[in-house]
């Protein structure tokens, strides 16, 4: 009989803990890829490196931890595009100051 407690740990809808802890190594991976490329110096490729890790960190956030990679509907293109939308306009105005 499962507990209706709803602070207890159920299997059948959390995902695993191997699949977070994945998820949290690859965010810090990437936090520290982010720190690196920061401190390299300042070019219009860096940015880029940047934003694109930036956009790596919210696919996880977005697919890993927030369980949406499995999901039907607009909630997950919706949550998806939100990055790419705020690094195209980052983009945009970076490369429009040149």
């Amino acid at each position: 009989m499962e507990s209706s407690d709803p602070t207890s740990l159920s299997t059948s809808h959390s995902p695993s803990f191997i699949v977070l802890l994945i998820c949290w190594l690859a965010l810090v991976l990437l936090s520290v890829a982010t720190v690196t490329l920061g401190d390299s110096g300042s070019s219009h490729l860096l940015a880029g490196g940047i934003l694109l890790v930036a956009l790596a960190k919210a696919w996880i956030i977005i697919d890993g931890f927030m369980e949406l990679r499995r999901t039907r509907g607009f909630w997950r293109p919706l949550l998806l595009a939100w990055p790419l939308v705020m690094a195209a306009v980052i983009g945009f105005g970076l490369l429009s100051r040149t």
